[in-house]
């Protein structure tokens, strides 16, 4: 009898005590929560601040298997004006090739040119499969080996492209839609952490954000919670670190590295960027075809119809083009 009630009050006093330690953590995981919002949302407003602007990258991706070691070659060229939904995405780069079951040294040269605008999209790409100028719906989703992508989500992803969809808004939402671990600040940074997964081996996210620097994105991070350093996944990991410049007034990307690590292999982009212009007057003349450069005799074909039909060489093509 002693031992039962002792037993039942001691349960009393856990439950007790677990209350209060629950009244005292909810409201603090609440307030993070609410202070990662407000830093995305700082990320997302700042960001909005670059309305137009000329860019080039230079860069290279470095892929390491083993002793094994490749460098590719990316050239980024790029106008753009959001208020107005216009730009012209041009993008070239080396990449690793397979065939007939072996590697082609070198790799081959894939090459994108995109202009968006609101009436149509030019789109051409070389390197694998036919080499033509197609003309689309403003709309149309891009197939490449490489892609297009808005230079504003640089902070807030580890991929070069493959995310051509993704926004800045949609990005930040994808990240508020957990629970904040952990968000607090050191001097001018915020750190904010969260768990992205949670069934099996949960995966972290770590957010770095410069409130000095209008909210930049300066490094994210995701890794696999480990309880012991050599455990599975401990070698999986991506990274992304972001350099930041002023240019008329607005905090702009000037370099990144954004990296991915398995047990198999490490592949490394790092990109300089170098910008031309911001949020100056860009002139419709950056948004027709003879700004993508290509040569005359390129096949120009429209595809905006029900039956896709051959127009003829570039050469030959009206300076504007107009509806199907």
């Amino acid at each position: 009898m002693i031992t039962s009630r002792f037993g039942s009050m001691a349960s009393a006093a856990f439950i007790r005590t677990l209350v209060v330690v629950c009244g005292f953590l909810c409201p603090l995981c609440q307030a993070q929560t609410q202070d990662a919002e407000w830093v995305l949302q700082g990320v997302v407003d700042a960001r909005s601040q670059l309305r137009s602007g000329i860019y080039h990258i230079k860069g290279d991706r470095h892929i390491e298997r083993g002793e094994e070691s490749e460098r590719y070659p990316l050239t980024v060229k790029c106008a753009f004006d959001y208020e107005q939904s216009l730009s012209n995405f041009q993008r070239c780069e080396r990449i690793p090739l397979v065939r007939n079951k072996a590697k082609v040294e070198g790799g081959v040269t894939i090459e994108l040119r995109l202009i968006r605008r609101p009436d149509c999209a030019f789109l051409y790409r070389s390197g694998i499969g036919p080499e033509a100028l197609t003309i689309r719906d403003p709309d149309v989703e891009v197939e490449s080996p490489v892609m297009p992508f808005d230079i504003r989500v640089f902070g807030l992803t580890t991929f070069v492209g493959g995310e051509e969809a993704a926004t800045v808004k949609s990005l930040a939402e994808s990240l508020t839609k957990k629970h904040a671990e952990k968000c607090s600040k050191t001097g001018d940074v915020w750190e904010v952490q969260w768990r992205v997964r949670n069934k099996g081996p949960a995966v972290v996210a770590t957010l770095w954000v410069d409130e000095a620097k209008q909210f930049a994105p300066i490094k994210l991070t995701y890794g696999m919670e480990q309880t012991q350093p050599d455990g599975p996944g401990s070698q999986w990991g991506q990274e992304s670190v972001v350099q930041w410049k002023r240019v008329s007034d607005v905090w702009v990307p000037s370099s990144a590295r954004m990296e991915h690590r398995s047990s198999q292999q490490t592949t490394t982009y790092d990109l300089e960027i170098d910008w031309k212009k911001v949020n100056e007057e860009l002139g419709g003349q950056q948004f027709e075809i003879a700004a993508m450069e290509l040569p005359g005799s390129t096949l120009v074909s429209e595809h905006r119809t029900d039956e896709p039909f051959v127009v003829g060489r570039l050469d030959e093509l009206p300076v504007k083009i107009h509806p199907p």
